[in-house]
């Protein structure tokens, strides 16, 4: 028997991920064997899976559900987590909730049924708003004219030449290479041809937003019916929800489905989560009202189309102008090689032409947009209130802030293996954060922009002045929160943040997930450890490894560490500048050295090298690499030795507990000094790893080239040996981490430098900066823990001057890496082919 309940696992199903749900539904009846009854609600809703499993069962469990296309979670269980897998039979507060829904369905479809008991007729348009319509219509169908001109002519060319060549043939017999003068021709107008179709046969690309279960979502669904059939256009035939602070509605796959009337709408959950209902409500309104004036919709769609469609022709390039291209670099025959040209050359020529009537084509469209914007805005109005249009306008200027906040926010959290539970959550907390100037700011800006004659959109003032000139009071007045309007919406929430993390490849994230009022504390934490480093080290922070001492070189007193330390502030940024110059020439002398074993040939001049040999780069190395020592060795017996001081009398003088804390993050930085030398080769091997890997497969690439590269990576291959042989032996002791070994820290990063076997180059390299990324965010991190601590104490016995306190970073502009940067783990698309 393996461990009580306490310690075991159970799996509980979040929702499809990036396929279709038809194709999940049939995996987990064939690998799960369950009806599809069954199968569709596993996908709707969180179902328990399974239950009583380690934690490494669970976790490959979830693995294979993923492969499947079902995103899952797994949670320890609680002692009284009795749920059967699969089960029927959902427990009395769950049945208890669905009544609640239900209620709450009947009492919001009853508030929409008495709000909306008048239809919303159709505005008036004026004649001029239709004619111009017509005619931006008619106008925008020139280019595609052209076009087909140049398709029909084309292939009329060729055949008719065709034809010629073939009644040449009867009464001559040409020799092979005048068969072959006369081919090209034909072989011209083919490829000519086919390129020119090529638009018409582009598939559209699926949409990767979330589509809403309808028998889930049934309230949603039929609120947006209700307020469709008001506005009499069709109810949307699905709902799609994503992550952009955004709405839209659109015909279902094309012109067809215009004409049918099945149209989809997209909802970005953030709106959702920061808007109240009648905001919300605004903004559906205004995408409906698009769809009000259906003539004008079908000459939208259709401009909009031809738009696409023309934007292909003249910039959508692919793998078969590439290969061309590289036929005519690599043809072994003269007239084949010719002939490829004169074909290229044709193409470019069209896509010139495509181009500029493309760019005419958006000129005289971008009018018409404009105006269905300020008519589709008259129906936001008429729903919200014409008072609301600026609020409106402000709340999606600030959410969008919120969701640039709350990406660069998850990114940053991750580095403690800490993810927002809810991403569109995150985003409106952020934003109802924002302060009164950033509001201020915000609307500032709105009134500063001016609508140009490229826009597609008019200026939000511009909006405003019109919407407001309406006079709308409003149909829809509630103002209780959107998310109310959706049931389940903090599960669709969590299921969205999971898709996410999904695509940006991030691996095992179920035990990262956190609230987001535990991600914003650790934010505040980390700015913390930022302030901190930039506080105690006046700016000399750099990204090396300082070697701290575990005592103070002579008894002293806390304000004479500190002068010290304060008074060589200038000695020591003349040293770090000195260093890190020095430190850039190696780095370049390397990536020299690097080129010239491959068999490239360099410009000495572009290396700062005195001749482009192997024997001078080399020469050139050992010389700077003496002078890093030695600067090395300042600065070890100015800074360093003048921080460990000053670290020493300050935990001398702290109170048990916290001393204690002070003096395990000392200990790590006292023991990553071991991996100096490392930290010194990380970087040189990863610019050479990086420029080598970037010359394979390029033209005139010399024979040695992957020579060099398969002795670089075995190098590398030693060199992450070493860190994790050094990295077992350093107790990582962070606040917001458990304790653990450096090595394990790297392994909660996806660095793993212990299966080593069968990696090519490009692996090792991928490891070998992911071992510098965690020796410098670890450095970082623990100095800044450490010096928060020791500024308490110099705090105390009020040893901070006013600019201590608030000192900003300083950036020495001859680092080579910047301070300012924290490292963050390496976050990579799922399907990633690049080096870097």
């Amino acid at each position: 028997m393996e461990g009580n309940s306490a310690s075991r696992y159970f799996v509980r199903s979040a929702g499809a991920a990036d396929r279709d749900p038809e194709t999940i539904v049939s995996s987990l009846i064939r690998h799960l064997n369950v009806t599809e009854a069954q199968a569709i609600r596993i996908i709707a809703q969180p179902v328990m899976l399974k239950k009583q499993l380690t934690e490494e069962q669970a976790r490959r469990y979830v693995k294979v559900l993923g492969k499947i296309g079902l995103l899952a979670e797994m949670h320890p269980h609680s002692p009284e987590t009795k749920q059967h897998p699969l089960s029927d039979s959902p427990k009395a507060a769950e049945k208890t909730d669905i009544r609640q829904q239900r209620a709450e369905t009947r009492e919001l479809v009853e508030l929409f049924q008495q709000t909306f008991r008048q239809p919303i007729h159709q505005l008036p348009v004026t004649l001029t708003y239709k004619l111009g319509l017509i005619s931006v219509m008619l106008i925008s169908l020139v280019a595609p004219t052209i076009y087909f001109s140049l398709v029909l002519g084309s292939v009329y060319v060729t055949c008719s030449y065709a034809v010629y060549l073939l009644t040449l043939f009867d009464h001559k017999t040409p020799n092979f290479f005048l068969f072959i003068a006369y081919l090209i021709p034909i072989v011209i107008g083919i490829i000519f041809t086919l390129f020119l179709a090529k638009p018409f046969f582009t598939r559209e690309e699926e949409s990767p937003d979330l589509l809403l279960d309808r028998s889930r979502y049934k309230r949603f669904y039929r609120l947006i019916e209700l307020l469709a059939e008001r506005m009499g256009i069709p109810a949307p035939v699905a709902i799609y929800v994503n992550d952009e602070v955004n709405a839209s509605v659109a015909p279902e796959k094309g012109l067809f489905s215009l004409v049918q009337g099945k149209l989809v709408l997209t909802v970005g959950l953030p709106l959702v989560a920061g808007l109240n209902s009648r905001q919300f409500l605004g903004i559906i309104a205004h995408e409906f009202g698009h769809f009000t004036q259906r003539n004008a919709m079908f000459a939208s769609q259709v401009i909009n189309n031809v738009n696409a469609w023309m934007w292909d022709c003249a910039f959508g390039e692919d793998n078969w102008d590439r290969r061309l291209k590289k036929w005519s670099e690599y043809s072994p025959v003269f007239v084949v090689e010719m002939g490829i040209f004169l074909c290229r050359n044709m193409i470019l020529a069209t896509r010139w032409l495509m181009k500029y009537m493309y760019l005419f084509n958006l000129r005289t469209t971008c009018w018409m947009s404009r105006e269905m914007e300020y008519d589709a805005d008259r129906y936001g109005s008429l729903v919200a209130g014409s008072c609301m249009t600026r609020e409106i306008s402000e709340a999606i200027r600030c959410l969008i802030v919120g969701r640039q906040q709350s990406e660069q926010l998850w990114r940053a959290t991750w580095n403690d293996s800490r993810l927002p539970d809810s991403l569109p959550h995150l985003a409106a907390i952020l934003s109802s954060q924002l302060t009164s100037e950033q509001r201020q700011h915000i609307a500032e800006e709105m009134d500063k922009q001016q609508t140009e004659v490229w826009d597609t959109h008019p200026a939000n003032n511009d909006r405003i002045a019109m919407a407001e000139a309406t006079n709308f009071e409003g149909i829809w007045q509630h103002d209780f929160p959107a998310a109310k309007l959706m049931p389940c919406f903090d599960l669709l929430c969590k299921t969205m943040t999971l898709r996410i993390y999904s695509q940006e490849g991030l691996k095992d994230v179920e035990k990262a997930l956190a609230p987001s009022e535990q991600i914003l504390q650790l934010e505040q934490k980390q700015k913390a450890v930022d302030k901190a480093v930039s506080q105690y080290l006046r700016g000399m922070y750099s990204p090396r490894i300082i070697k701290l001492r575990t005592s103070a070189a002579d008894p002293m007193s806390l304000e004479d560490a500190r002068t010290q330390y304060l008074q060589n502030l200038k000695k020591i940024e003349a040293q770090l500048e000195l260093f890190w110059q020095t430190v850039e020439k190696c780095r370049s002398t390397r990536r020299a050295m690097g080129y010239l074993e491959a068999g490239f040939s360099i410009d000495n001049e572009d290396f700062g090298l005195k001749a482009g040999t192997l024997d001078a780069a080399q020469s050139h190395y050992q010389e700077w690499g003496r002078e890093f020592k030695e600067l090395q060795d300042r600065l070890s017996d100015s800074m360093d030795r003048l921080l460990s001081n000053r670290i020493a009398v300050a935990i001398d003088l702290m109170e048990s507990g916290v001393q204690s804390k002070a003096i395990h993050l000392r200990q790590t930085l006292v023991q990553l000094r071991q991996a100096n030398s490392i930290w010194f080769e990380l970087p040189e091997l990863i610019i050479v790893l990086d420029s080598l890997l970037r010359e394979q497969g390029t033209e005139g690439s010399p024979d040695g080239l992957e020579i060099a590269i398969n002795q670089y990576a075995q190098y590398g291959k030693e060199i992450l040996l070493q860190f994790s042989h050094i990295a077992k032996g350093i107790s990582v002791h962070l606040e917001t981490q458990e304790q653990q070994s450096l090595l394990d820290f790297a392994n909660g990063w996806d660095i793993d430098v212990e299966n080593l076997e069968g990696l090519d180059p490009v692996s090792i390299y991928r490891l070998l900066d992911g071992c510098r990324r965690v020796l410098n965010f670890i450095s970082y991190r623990t100095l800044g823990e450490l010096a928060a601590l020791c500024l308490s104490v110099e705090a105390s016995h009020q040893l901070l001057d006013e600019a201590e306190s608030d000192i900003r970073h300083r950036r020495n502009p001859v680092n080579p890496e910047n301070p300012e940067k924290k490292e963050n783990k390496d976050i990579q698309p799922a399907d990633e082919n690049a080096v870097a």
